[in-house]
């Protein structure tokens, strides 16, 4: 009786060809995906030829000695505020960044943003870590609300942006 019920609940197999078919139209969705992706892909080459010609042997410009670098063409940058970059640098040691680098205080910020355009590749910057003097929150308010014009100082937070860097590279 049970060898009755199995061979009438059982399904039939799919053929190989029902497969391939499958198969062909997943591989025609990833055909047209990858077509839409390439153009953003293109522009992002044509960007990055430009950069690809600057010499990092000298980058960074501040604090060399103390930022963890591991790939100066990569495009994610990782603040740690105040926890050892040591610990981050152990946490990401199988994932691929540019630099890691600590930011105690909102002053930091003016050091931050020489390195950063001294290195055209870095697009992103992660804030992880512990904040103790509130130079994160300056950072974050720094990209949101921006600086006041006539004092340069940080809308919202403390810390100024020194006057040699220009109003366009404090405003990317």
């Amino acid at each position: 009786m049970l060898e009755a019920m199995s061979k009438t609940m059982k399904k039939p197999k799919k053929t190989p060809k029902k497969k391939r078919v499958t198969m062909q139209k997943s591989a025609r969705k990833r055909k047209s995906l990858s077509k839409s992706k390439s153009t953003r892909t293109i522009k992002k080459k044509s960007a990055h030829r430009h950069t690809s010609n600057i010499n990092l042997s000298s980058w960074p410009l501040l604090y060399k000695d103390i930022l963890k670098v591991k790939n100066p063409r990569h495009h994610v940058a990782v603040c740690c505020l105040w926890t050892e970059r040591q610990v981050v640098e152990t946490l990401l040691k199988n994932v691929d960044y540019n630099t890691i680098g600590n930011l105690y205080s909102a002053q930091g910020i003016n050091a931050m943003i020489r390195n950063i355009f001294a290195n055209p590749h870095i697009r992103v910057i992660v804030l992880w870590g512990a904040e103790m003097s509130l130079s994160g929150h300056s950072l974050l308010m720094l990209k949101q609300k921006g600086v006041d014009a006539t004092n340069r100082k940080i809308v919202a937070a403390r810390g100024e942006i020194e006057r040699e860097l220009p109003d366009s590279v404090v405003e990317e």
